[in-house]
């Protein structure tokens, strides 16, 4: 066996490599994600009262544009790039060891109504996962309570 018949064989050995751990890790990834929609469905059905995030429109990134088309007036928005910079902020809040927490609410009180909100989420989707997976997948239950009150009094809207 020459030199050029090793080389082939390492390259395809390294290939080989590659491919099986990028599978296993887009495998691990689904297998976290229907994870956490099965602990949050679980989460509603032991404790219905408090069901987290999962009642709040405001983070589904629909919740705007249906708003935008039913509403009678001209809706305030948020601009996207602003949208872009609160989402790039709640992301930078994540750390290897502690989350800064205080970021996070601080984007969501800045945020004036659901319909900002739903924008940031809408803008958090450059990221590896949804703003809903990280809130449910970072905080623990005490913090997402807290961020439960913060959102909930918001007005669904504000129009012109």
């Amino acid at each position: 066996m020459n030199r050029l018949d090793k080389l082939k064989i390492a390259g395809a050995a390294t290939s080989l490599m590659l491919l099986g751990t990028t599978y296993i890790h887009f495998r691990r990834r689904q297998q976290d994600k229907r994870a956490t929609k099965f602990l949050q469905a679980l989460e509603v059905a032991i404790m219905p009262g408090t069901e987290g995030l999962k009642g709040i429109d405001a983070l589904d990134i629909h919740y705007a544009p249906r708003v935008i088309n039913r509403a009678s007036g001209k809706v305030i928005t948020m601009p996207e790039a602003l949208a872009k910079e609160q989402a790039a902020k709640i992301y930078s809040a994540w750390g290897w060891f502690n989350d800064d927490e205080g970021a996070i609410y601080s984007v969501f009180r800045e945020a004036k109504d659901k319909v900002q909100i739903s924008q940031i989420a809408k803008a958090y989707q450059v990221y590896p996962n949804s703003l809903m997976d990280d809130l449910y997948g970072r905080l623990n239950r005490s913090q997402l309570k807290k961020l439960r009150g913060i959102i909930m009094p918001k007005d669904a809207y504000r129009t012109i």
